[in-house]
């Protein structure tokens, strides 16, 4: 199982220590009372009021925003001890999945306890004698309404910081390493339910204030020395304010996780499957991240088998191996008949070599000698298929198309010679090779037992190509090619490859001659 892990570095606009996120969501806990600010601010200048009951004003707020940062602390505790490494990430998360809950509850309470005791305090009342004349019963239920809307408000706004900061956390935490990352069932949450649970409240509350403020509590909102309009414009400004901070914070939940799956599926396309998008959140756009990470990690997965694979066998070969198994390509195309141009190398001396070297020269020597072939096999269109002790089995126009293959194997192999002539290897020694190349129908499939399977390319040609290379060393030549490849060939390329017809042999195990041709004529072994 191959691991994929986060990526290390957070976004720029996130902050990068466990001490700057705890700061980020004590600051927004706190900003509640900014929420407070705002609506304040709004009715004093619309009533008029003068600057007498300011002092009291930012006493209480100073305690409601010193008390919401103290729980801020509290109840990120356990995400600042994971990032820390001084408490389990699990715990963190589970946390975090809370964390917009426990926050909109925390400044719920405690909103509703600081706005009773601010209007309880008379700091809105603006004539003291029509206060008088309203029934106690009347200030209570009054005190309680309006206690209950700025609560209401301030909880909405505390769920949507706490969010915002939560999904900057689960960034640090995912990046803290593989094993960070977020598990399917710690993303239960769901995010269609709670927009339709704050737009319910930014689109029922604003206009039952209104009501309530024209109807039931006029009297109240007169001894507040506010007239029907004054009353209609504060109550605007007050769902302006609160729509807006919630649209922001809804924006942001929104855009930033489609806009990290949009660069993730883009990384994908690319072919770069290590760098999975962050989660960032526990509802649906999180799970999404998550299935979209799994898909990332298996298409890794497959690309680095393919790869790997690909070195034991040509990777054309590994490739329909692993759609075959994939059952991404129909089962009779293992099977099908492709008119294929075989070649077969084979080194000469290879056993003195091996008797006058030490192993590691020898290992060192082979692997040139096997690179050398396979760039030249696959500069002309061909293709490996195996390495058979120090021999080698190509072909061209077997798994991809490859026009005029005839020639292209006939000038490889005179390719090979060339460069194997040039070239010299451990202790200055030089290599030769022989080669055999035939043109006919061939199939290859997967065959063994259920233990053990070998890809193996089967019909007569194989074994004639096999035998052409071995007469190489009955007629003194270096390059051999049935009459079979030589007709495969234009007039042109029969002209370039310099050949020499040598008459008709009978190969070893098989009824019917064959002509064979020396290939790049008067090059002898």
């Amino acid at each position: 199982m191959i691991s994929i892990a986060m990526p290390s570095s957070p976004s720029s606009l996130a902050p990068r220590t466990p001490r700057a996120l705890d700061l980020r969501y004590r600051l927004f806990m706190a900003g509640a009372g900014l929420v407070d600010l705002l609506f304040t601010g709004a009715y004093l200048a619309v009533a008029g009021i003068g600057a007498a009951p300011l002092a009291m004003l930012a006493l209480d707020l100073a305690v409601f925003m010193a008390l919401n940062a103290t729980a801020a602390g509290l109840l990120f505790a356990p995400v600042r001890a994971a990032l820390e490494g001084r408490a389990p990430v699990r715990r963190a998360y589970r946390r975090l999945n809370r964390l917009p809950l426990y926050s909109g509850l925390w400044v719920f309470v405690i909103g509703f306890a600081y706005a009773a005791w601010v209007f309880a305090s008379g700091a809105y009342v603006y004539d003291e004698t029509l206060l008088g004349v309203l029934s106690p019963s009347y200030k209570a239920r009054a005190l309680a309404w309006y206690a209950l809307v700025y609560a209401t408000y301030f909880a909405l706004y505390a769920a949507f910081a706490a969010n915002d900061c939560a999904r900057l956390a689960r960034r640090a935490l995912a990046a803290l390493g593989p094993d960070s990352a977020p598990r399917p069932r710690e993303l239960d949450g769901h995010l269609v339910p709670r927009l339709w649970l704050a737009l319910a409240m930014l689109a029922i509350l604003p206009p039952l204030i209104i009501v309530m403020d024209l109807t039931a509590f006029a009297p109240l909102r007169r001894v507040q020395g506010l007239s029907t309009e004054d009353v209609i414009i504060l109550d605007l400004l007050a769902t302006l304010a609160a729509g807006g901070l919630a649209a922001v914070f809804a924006a942001r939940q929104i855009s930033e996780p489609l806009d990290q799956l949009e660069q993730a599926v883009t990384r994908i396309a690319r072919g770069r499957y290590g760098e999975p998008a962050p989660v960032l959140g526990d509802d649906e756009l999180g799970r999404l991240t998550l299935h979209v990470n799994h898909m990332s990690e298996g298409l890794r997965e497959r690309e680095v088998i393919r790869r790997e694979f690909g070195r034991f066998v040509s990777p054309e070969i590994a490739s329909r191996i692993l759609d075959d198994a994939l059952n991404e390509a129909p089962e009779a195309a293992a099977h099908e008949l492709r008119d294929t141009t075989i070649l077969f190398s084979d080194l000469k001396g290879f056993t003195t070599l091996a008797e006058k070297l030490p192993p590691e020269s020898m290992i060192e020597l082979m692997n040139r000698y096997f690179r050398i072939i396979d760039e030249t096999i696959r500069a002309h269109g061909g293709m490996i298929h195996s390495f058979i002790g120090d021999a080698v089995h190509a072909s061209f126009n077997f798994a991809d198309d490859c026009p005029g293959h005839a020639a292209r194997a006939l000038a490889a192999a005179l390719a090979i010679q060339a460069r194997l002539d040039a070239a010299r290897f451990a202790g200055g020694e030089t290599m030769h090779t022989r080669i055999g190349v035939h043109t006919g129908p061939v199939a290859a499939a997967a065959v063994g037992s259920e233990e053990r399977m070998n890809y193996a390319m089967f019909g007569d040609a194989v074994n004639v190509a096999m035998r052409i290379e071995q007469l190489n060393k009955d007629k003194g030549t270096r390059v051999l090619a049935s009459s079979e490849t030589v007709a495969a060939c234009g007039p042109e390329d029969r002209l370039r490859l310099g050949l020499r017809a040598l008459g008709e042999v009978r190969l070893r195990g098989r009824v019917s001659p064959i002509r064979i041709y020396e290939v790049g004529a008067g090059a002898r072994a």
